[in-house]
């Protein structure tokens, strides 16, 4: 038998769109907005943090690391 003491897991989930537009609008989906207000929001969110020219960069190629450990 294996001592639960000595065992761990770890799981990590995250949800990655497929370009910085649809990661950065998908957090506003519960928000109630028109499609052109979140535009607008994502437009000035990605400004803000400098990222405007990554509108439409596919984002997955970003991330490829996960882990499992058991």
């Amino acid at each position: 038998m294996i001592s639960p003491m000595k065992t761990y897991g770890m799981c990590f989930f995250q949800v990655v769109m497929p370009t910085a537009e649809a990661d950065v609008a998908f957090g506003l989906g519960n928000l109630e907005l028109s499609q052109e207000e979140v535009r607008d929001r994502v437009m000035r969110s990605l400004e803000a943090v400098g990222m405007s020219e990554y509108l439409q960069v596919k984002i997955y190629p970003f991330f490829v690391h996960h882990e499992i450990r058991f």
